[in-house]
């Protein structure tokens, strides 16, 4: 690629969806949403651009609702003698005015997560999540949607390999789209979703990091960090002291 490569921020920057589109969704439900709301679609929407809302399903058992109905089209279909009604759309029984459904879990608790926020006025200051058929307690969960998804948490805590692979669905979908990103010379994406998974410091994600960062490095023609990855994790563990793998020089320390 013989352009100039610029490594993208994704999560800081504005997510591709429509003004038309942001301001259809806030104008039905009365409230302004965060940039990792629409962030967020735009990621479902590349692991199943047919069914964004189901993207998670089969891998984490959740499902994009409310707010994301809205994104789907889904208000389109309804008929006029049966217009939605946004204030009690995806509102569970004990759900207070503050809190906003955007995510359903499993049916048989009730288990949704969605935004809080103290005013109608601002954006929401966490996601929360609550189980229904439980009670009325509503958990912190994040302070956005992609923390409180916790893709990586339910890789690592896993109760076998066979759950384990199902919870790394998501992940090895992203990882194809990396190799669609690096053909079109968006390096930075592999950089980003290794980088991601190289700081959650789980011993599980070793391989793929080592597989997305030596060769986004490559590719960003920062070479020397490759080889640096590479040897980092090749001898990386819990119990790594500075200096020590790598030995020292005259009986000089790390420091």
């Amino acid at each position: 690629c013989d352009k100039t490569v610029e490594v993208k921020k994704s999560k800081s920057c504005e997510a591709d969806v429509s003004v038309e589109l942001r301001k259809e969704v806030e104008n039905l439900y009365k409230l302004s949403l965060p940039e990792d709301f629409y962030h967020f679609w735009k990621f479902c929407e590349e692991l199943d651009p047919e069914e964004p809302a189901d993207a998670l399903a089969t891998s984490l058992g959740l499902r994009l609702v409310g707010p994301y109905d809205i994104l789907a089209g889904k208000h389109r279909m309804k008929t006029k003698s049966t217009g939605l009604n946004c204030n009690l759309h995806w509102r569970f029984y004990y759900d207070p005015p503050e809190f906003q459904t955007i995510i359903i879990g499993d049916n048989r608790t009730q288990y949704h997560m969605g935004y809080f926020r103290d005013s109608p006025d601002e954006l929401p200051v966490y996601v929360g999540t609550n189980e229904a058929k439980k009670n009325c307690i509503i958990i912190q969960n994040g302070d956005n949607v992609f923390a409180a998804i916790k893709i990586c948490k339910a890789i690592v805590e896993a109760a076998n390999d066979e759950e384990r692979l199902k919870a790394f669905a998501p992940i090895q979908e992203m990882m194809t789209f990396v190799q669609f990103a690096n053909d079109e010379c968006d390096y930075g994406m592999g950089l980003e979703l290794g980088m991601d998974l190289f700081c959650y410091g789980s011993h599980y994600f070793h391989k793929v990091a080592g597989q997305l960062l030596p060769l986004a490095y490559n590719l960003l023609k920062r070479d020397l960090f490759a080889k640096i990855i590479e040897d980092h994790l090749a001898s990386r563990s819990p119990s790594m002291v500075p200096g020590g793998n790598g030995g020292d020089f005259n009986g000089l320390d790390s420091r």
